[in-house]
């Protein structure tokens, strides 16, 4: 059987939570891979900590991005789809980037999608998904949105998104 040369690098920040991991990344993935049946998964996690953690707590490895390009290139893989679940352009996306900039001489192809939150176009979407969510939810229940927060400047993110949510 031949190799497959096309792949989707899925790329998170990573949590320690399992059952997190199953509802959120491993769903994700999943989708990914029913969708593009011709193309191999591969799963990289930006947070040095949470891997490190993994590997102490659960003995999991899951690889960090310059980990997965390496074994994707000793895979034969000749085309790369990176795909982060970032929700906006921030520290962990960055480090991504250069990452996928150091490996580019290592492949035919890399080509790189969007974090969820990058333009006013993105923001909009998001408002309306979650303003017709919210519309299901019982009059006496509450929706927290919570994001950890960056010293990066793409922190403002969070103040757009909670000004168009009220809005709505």
């Amino acid at each position: 059987m031949a190799a497959q040369t096309d792949a989707i690098l899925v790329v998170s920040f990573g949590t320690s939570h399992n059952d997190t991991r199953e509802k959120t990344i491993d769903r994700i993935e999943a989708r990914l891979q029913e969708s593009y049946p011709n193309c191999r998964i591969y799963r990289a996690w930006t947070s040095d900590m949470i891997r490190k953690k993994l590997e102490r707590r659960d003995a999991v490895h899951i690889d960090s991005v310059q980990d997965a390009f390496a074994r994707m290139k000793k895979e034969g893989v000749r085309r790369v789809t990176v795909q982060p679940t970032h929700v906006m352009n921030a520290i962990e996306n960055d480090k991504m980037c250069e990452q996928v900039r150091l490996a580019e001489a290592d492949f035919e192809e890399i080509k790189t999608g969007d974090a969820l939150f990058v333009t006013e176009k993105d923001k909009e979407e998001i408002v309306k998904i979650l303003g017709e969510y919210w519309s299901s939810v019982p009059k006496d229940e509450l929706i927290i949105f919570m994001g950890h927060g960056t010293s990066h400047e793409a922190n403002a993110v969070y103040d757009q998104l909670d000004e168009s949510l009220k809005a709505e």
